[in-house]
């Protein structure tokens, strides 16, 4: 988390502990305060069969997706919408 550098791409390693899983959440929702209505314990959460299960990987790709549509709305509003 210390190395900030731009990246084209992004791989979230499948093992990704749930302790690293929690620190990288935390950093994405400070940069989503419009966000904050949405409800954290479902991020990463699935139904397999009856079995309610969560995955880190799942959780930490959920919310990216979220953070880039927000953003990408921003800009779209400030540019007079999006077309």
């Amino acid at each position: 988390m210390q190395n900030e550098q731009l990246v084209d791409f992004l791989e979230i390693d499948g093992a990704v502990s749930a302790a690293e899983a929690t620190e990288i959440e935390e950093v994405i929702w400070k940069h989503m305060p419009e966000a904050q209505h949405l409800r954290p314990e479902m991020i990463g959460k699935y139904l397999d069969g009856l079995e309610h299960r969560h995955s880190n990987p799942l959780g930490l790709t959920q919310l990216l997706i979220v953070y880039h549509m927000l953003r990408a709305a921003k800009t779209g509003l400030h540019r007079g919408g999006l077309r």
